[in-house]
């Protein structure tokens, strides 16, 4: 196999820290930086540091403290002070050709979010750099205000309760004034005190006409809000709706409530693709190299200069590793680097026929590590994956290396005796477990390989494990196919008729109850059926 050139993570490659706001050096003044700086600039962006206005601003001097948010080449966003000392948030565009179109549309955005009498901070007059062509969108600062995604961990369930229905009643007003906002992620609502203010004008858009589905648009948009939360957030879909539709004013209807689950599970198999996707590319979370006979993911938190050697030549710590499984199609290592003990899983190429029918397809290696962090998203513990290396030769793919962390504990096979006898104490894993069948079934996704080898208990926790046959299915019919497999895959590990068979059969068909369809085992089969739920009715999980 050819040789692998050498990864390397560029400190400015590295996300912005959301560090205290600085100073300058005692009796210094920040240096002023110019709009082609800060274009060239890639990650590593120091504060603080000096925006100087355009002359019809009397070329004020705005000192940035903080970064709040920096897209390389696209954005910036920092909390700033003016000269007067106000503090004010300064959203800067960089892209030359988009930064005019994206300027008018954060005005206006905010424009509509006043119209709808919706609480956002105050736009200060438009104002550009000194270079005259570079706008600058800039707004008051809100004092003591925290995002509803920091402050949501702090909460407990009647708090978050509350300050989400809050939040559906500030967009469903938004909605009954004819505007969405694309972006109704956490990150967008501010909380201080009792108020609320909803922000980035830039992704607010008019609804088209009544006529022309806007009561779908305004459900699609609540669905995509209520998937940002809780991993087993269709349980309140039938709250979340009553405060919606009180507020404004429908006519209560119960199939409203079905329609709003699948709307949901919808825009969760949208964000779970998206992410996918989004990681196999150069983002704020990971750092990308492309070269002819290599492509390199690396987490940019994870990565340190000692890391090198290890990206740099993955089969010399499998040699030197610890063996945990040596097959044709994988090779999985055990090793210790610089104090961490991490687990690399080589996917080996078995002979020629493999390799043709492997070397246009994604790699197993890329599979596992984009299903890594989708499932983090429905939160579903799984080793954390820290880098990803494909052997290429320009298009063709060759051998995977997939990096994650080591995951401590006892795998299910060994936990659970497989003669299915087993005490209360061994038993401790089956909330977690049937939390994590609940949550696949919820989000359709099939395991492929559902064996209790693959599964790992840590302290009452399960962890699942060996992710390259893992599939999102958007089909009902076919994720209902697999999705029994699996079932039968993991009963099968355990002697039919045990206690401990027959605990989790019951298990799994109390985890998928609830859903349009549901699965049932006759006693004594080990195969499952399927029982429909009628609908019109609404079901709770």
């Amino acid at each position: 196999m050819t040789a692998m050139t050498a990864f390397q993570v560029n400190p400015g490659d590295r996300p912005p820290q959301q560090a205290p706001e600085a100073t300058g050096p005692e009796g210094m003044d920040p240096e002023v930086i110019g709009i082609d700086r800060l274009r060239h600039r890639q990650r590593h962006l120091s504060v603080p540091f000096a925006l100087r206005l355009s002359a019809k601003d009397s070329g004020e001097i705005i000192t940035c403290r903080s970064i709040l948010r920096h897209l390389p080449g696209k954005r910036l966003v920092c909390r700033a002070s003016r000269v007067s000392g106000d503090d004010v948030i300064v959203k800067l565009f960089l892209a030359p050709r988009h930064a005019g179109r994206h300027s008018r549309r954060e005005r206006a955005g905010i424009a509509a979010l006043h119209k709808a009498r919706i609480p956002t901070p105050a736009l200060l007059s438009p104002t550009t750099l000194a270079d005259g062509r570079t706008p600058l969108v800039v707004t008051r600062a809100v004092a003591g205000a925290r995002s509803l995604a920091d402050c949501w961990s702090d909460w407990a369930a009647p708090e978050r309760r509350c300050r989400l229905k809050a939040c559906i009643r500030l967009i469903a007003r938004l909605h009954a004034c004819g505007y969405v906002q694309r972006d109704t992620h956490p990150g967008n609502f501010l909380i201080s005190g009792n108020a609320i203010f909803l922000i980035d004008g830039d992704a607010v858009r008019a609804m088209p006409p009544p006529a022309f589905g806007r009561r779908r648009r305004s459900l699609i948009n609540l669905a995509h809000f209520l998937i940002q939360f809780d991993p087993d957030s269709e349980c309140w879909a039938a709250d979340a709706l009553e405060t919606y539709e009180h507020q404004r004013g429908w006519a209560v209807r119960p199939e409203r409530t079905l329609l709003l689950k699948r709307l949901m599970r919808r825009c969760r198999h949208k964000r779970m693709r998206q992410r996918g996707a989004k990681v196999t590319r150069s983002c704020s979370d990971v750092a990308v190299h492309r070269r002819w006979r290599r492509y390199t993911a690396c987490d940019r938190r994870w990565f340190a200069e000692a890391m090198q050697p290890l990206l740099d030549d993955p089969d010399r710590f499998i040699h030197a590793g610890q063996r945990l499984k040596d097959g044709n199609s994988a090779t999985v290592v055990r090793v210790q680097h610089q104090g961490q003990t991490l687990v690399v899983k080589r996917y080996n190429i078995k002979n020629r026929r493999h390799l043709l029918r492997r070397c246009l397809r994604p790699s197993r290696g890329r599979t596992a590590w984009r299903n890594a962090h989708m499932l983090r998203l429905i939160g579903i513990a799984t080793p954390s994956p820290r880098a990803l290396i494909e052997e290429r030769w320009g298009p063709f793919r060759a051998r995977a290396f997939l990096i994650c962390d080591h995951q401590a504990g006892t795998n299910l096979s060994a936990y659970w005796p497989h003669d299915g006898q087993a005490d209360d104490q061994c038993m401790d894993a089956l909330p977690s477990l049937s939390a994590l069948i609940a949550r696949l079934h919820a989000a359709q996704v099939s395991h492929g390989d559902m064996k209790a080898t693959n599964l790992i208990v840590d302290h009452s926790r399960v962890i699942l494990m060996d992710l390259d046959g893992l599939r999102i299915i958007r089909s009902p019919q076919r994720f209902e196919r697999r999705f029994r497999k699996d079932c039968v895959r993991l009963l099968q590990n355990w002697q039919q008729g045990s206690p401990i068979h027959e605990t989790l059969r019951t298990a799994l068909e109390n985890s998928t109850r609830g859903s349009d369809q549901a699965i049932s085992f006759t006693a004594g089969a080990g195969a499952p059926q399927r029982t429909r739920t009628r609908r019109g009715n609404d079901h709770h999980g």
